[in-house]
């Protein structure tokens, strides 16, 4: 195989278009020579789903793909009906998939033994509820050249932050249940520390997201679940003090950083490691979180190229 060519499937209901995470993993295999074809799936709802089978699948016909690379589970359902092993599909399931409960859950047992190729999973703990036999464990990388360290005060005057404030950021749509948004909150109001306020930003072009970071002193998750949180990732890239709690590969990813706090889903207890997270934003300042994130090979280009080798192994035709 010389150039992989890859039909990726995935909801398109995002405001622009597929999900940044999915697009910005296009962007890193393209850097490796693999040509990326898209399929978005814009009706919602199961039967919106099922309903865009036959349009994938006379997309699979026109086109000789090497392989098909569905993200989330329905979507990873309806490209494997419509590929009907004609090329290889793989599955990357998202932390949500792992929530799944009743017979859904056993679907996605039976296509992930019967139909995907290759199941990628986000962390270990994903698995605890999916209990998949065959799986691959990889996360999503980070774009080390968009999320980098940058001068605090440049980032907080380019997005009109007050200089003189502490700023806690909470990069999650707060509607969102599983966010948590009420423990963010709660812990804050018990802070008796004057000029902080709780930021919490739902929805920014994902351009802007090194800037909130770097203009925040602390980013705070604290999500009841997750797979393995873009956010955390992105925050250590751009050396930021971070709590959050104990979901997803949150522990094993800060592993030992300073600055980097895990907490519990008790409100006193994430106040207590918010001070802490405070004084280590007010010197030194930024953590190693950047450096943690290279050393466990966690950048988008060192994820790309364990795509790359997977696609390498189960690649059917030569472009």
């Amino acid at each position: 195989m010389t150039i992989p060519l890859v039909l990726f499937v995935s909801s398109g209901n995002h405001p622009s278009g597929f999900s940044p995470v999915v697009k910005k993993q296009a962007d890193s295999l393209s850097a490796h020579d693999v040509r990326i074809d898209f399929f978005s799936i814009k009706r919602g709802g199961l039967w919106g789903y099922l309903k865009s089978i036959p349009a994938i699948r006379k997309k699979i016909r026109k086109n000789r793909y090497n392989m098909v690379h569905a993200h989330y589970s329905l979507s990873g359902i309806c490209a494997a009906v419509a590929a009907h092993r004609s090329c290889p599909v793989f599955c990357s399931l998202m932390g949500s998939d792992a929530q799944i409960t009743g017979i859904w859950r056993s679907v996605i047992r039976l296509f992930a033994r019967k139909w995907w190729q290759v199941v990628i999973i986000k962390s270990f703990s994903m698995n605890k509820k999916l209990a998949l036999k065959d799986y691959v464990v990889l996360p999503n990388g980070v774009d080390l050249e968009q999320m980098r360290p940058m001068d605090q005060a440049d980032a907080r005057k380019k997005i009109g932050w007050n200089s003189a404030k502490k700023y806690i950021l909470f990069l999650a749509d707060p509607k969102r249940p599983e966010k948590n948004y009420q423990l963010a909150r709660e812990a804050v109001e018990c802070l008796d520390i004057a000029d902080i306020e709780l930021k919490a930003i739902g929805a920014c072009p994902h351009e802007d997201v090194p800037l909130y970071l770097n203009a925040c002193d602390v980013l705070l998750l604290t999500s009841l679940w997750e797979g393995s949180p873009n956010v955390i990732k992105e925050a250590m890239a751009c050396n930021r003090p971070i709590v959050s709690t104990d979901v997803g590969d949150v522990r094993k990813i800060f592993g030992d950083t300073r600055g980097c706090y895990i907490a519990s889903f008790n409100r006193d207890d994430v106040a207590e490691k918010l001070i802490l997270a405070l004084e280590f934003s007010s010197n030194p300042g930024q953590t190693s979180g950047r450096q943690q994130i290279i050393s466990l090979g966690l950048s988008a280009d060192a994820v790309a190229l364990q795509l790359v080798d997977l696609y390498s192994r189960f690649s059917t035709t030569d472009q």
